[in-house]
């Protein structure tokens, strides 16, 4: 394939750490592009959900923002309507999904008169519990956080993948607004094109990444512009698909790229031996059939859109106009009483009022 120093095999592309370092510079600026245009892309098709969905959270965080109608700082009382209908859900479910310790529960299928299944399900659920509440030490509060985000935004994400900088597990919560799909897609998450999740990684995690082998060599140097050093540098990491062994058969991989710079920092397989199915018989023996995709990402969904898009429903949308009728009841309640409460008068020929005098009548 044009671009790549030497021909890759599967088994090179499974075992590298970086494939980016076989590639050729011009290849790796066009795919930098294919990156961000698929991502600006996908962002575009979810525009309308997105600018829903800030309204939404507005509403369900209290957001005061000042009144100059029907009088500047006029009553602007805000009602917890989808807060409390988010905490609602939480409190119910969080029991419900993690009891004490035992988070994982094994389920056996098929005979088992001898317990032997049941036994080993057991060993494996007291594996996983201990792995999610002692090992991954974000997971608890995370899962906590997921509970009350998931009603009011109508879906988010767990990423879930090996951390070799931590050299341990990780389950990340991400939010929607993160998490980038294209909307009009009715495909689940392991059939999507194209899933692109928006990071920010500080210069002294990038230096750690490079250190390693996870980013090329020059990658610090390569950001030292984009902003001051206390501040996050932001990137898109890309799940898709290309074409990297000139077999004419696109593969799955993870490209990270730097928005500011529109360079890519790693390539990585999304793939393992196990995932790769061959043809065994025919004229088109020992070419790649399938590869099936290891999938990072877990989709908790509240409330599926009517219309089959990508992106669901949560309180946040359907309780909006609820949320704000009842608001603008409220504060017209109390306007209405502070003008019954600031009454004013008339000025009559007695008072004396020289022909210049400025007379101003407060509200009422």
């Amino acid at each position: 394939m044009l671009g790549v120093k030497a021909k890759l095999k599967i088994e090179d592309l499974i075992r590298s750490q970086n494939i980016a370092e076989e590639l050729d510079k011009p290849l790796l600026s066009k795919i930098a592009i294919e990156v961000i245009r698929g991502y600006d892309l996908d962002e575009d098709s979810r525009t309308e959900w997105t600018s829903q969905n800030e309204e939404s959270v507005k509403v369900a965080k209290q957001v005061m923002e000042r009144k100059t109608y029907p009088w500047p700082d006029s009553a602007n009382v805000k009602y917890p309507l989808i807060a409390q209908s988010s905490l609602q859900f939480a409190s119910r479910a969080y029991p419900e999904l993690v009891k004490g310790s035992k988070v994982v529960q094994g389920k056996v299928t098929g005979s088992d008169p001898e317990g032997l299944k049941k036994a080993r399900a057991d060993r494996i659920s007291d594996h996983m519990s201990y792995q999610l509440i002692e090992q991954m030490s974000e997971w608890e509060e995370e899962f906590d956080k997921l509970l009350h985000a998931l009603p009011v935004l109508g879906c988010v994400f767990r990423k879930t993948f090996y951390d070799p900088v931590l050299q341990r597990n990780r389950s990340d919560l991400c939010l929607p607004n993160d998490v980038v799909v294209n909307n009009d897609t009715t495909r689940d998450l392991d059939s999507c094109r194209r899933i692109t999740h928006k990071i920010s990684l500080y210069r002294n995690e990038i230096t750690e990444r490079e250190r390693v082998g996870l980013f090329l060599e020059g990658s610090v140097e390569s950001i030292e512009e984009d902003t001051g050093e206390d501040k996050p540098h932001d990137f898109l990491e890309q799940h898709c698909w290309m074409d990297l062994d000139g077999d004419n058969y696109d593969e799955p991989y993870v490209v990270t790229v730097n928005r500011f710079n529109q360079r890519v920092f790693r390539i990585v397989s999304r793939f393992d031996q196990k995932s790769v199915q061959m043809i065994q018989e025919g004229p088109n023996k020992g070419m790649v059939e399938r590869i099936d995709p290891v999938q990072y990402f877990t989709k908790y969904s509240f409330i599926p859109d009517f219309e089959g898009k990508f992106y669901d429903y949560g309180f946040g949308r359907l309780l909006f106009a609820i949320n704000e009728a009842v608001n603008t009841t409220i504060n017209e309640l109390l306007d209405a009483g502070a003008l019954a409460n600031l009454q004013s008068g008339f000025v009559s020929k007695q008072f004396g009022r020289q022909k210049n005098d400025i007379i101003r009548l407060e509200a009422g």
